[in-house]
């Protein structure tokens, strides 16, 4: 999972991804770590609110 793919596996319903690549590869790790933690963050409101579907 990449910062490019990220929002699209959350929305399929994905509720854990593995971004250790993205992260060690990254020119700044911290802000694609912050990246990633908003996004993981941003979709289990949205889940906590019932407005993504549930992971199958």
């Amino acid at each position: 999972i990449d910062m490019q793919n990220c929002d699209e596996v959350l929305s399929s319903g994905a509720e854990r991804v593995s971004v250790v690549r993205a992260i060690m590869q990254a020119e700044q790790p911290t802000l694609v770590t912050q990246y990633f933690l908003s996004q993981l963050n941003r979709y289990q409101a949205l889940r906590s609110h019932n407005i993504l579907p549930e992971k199958i």
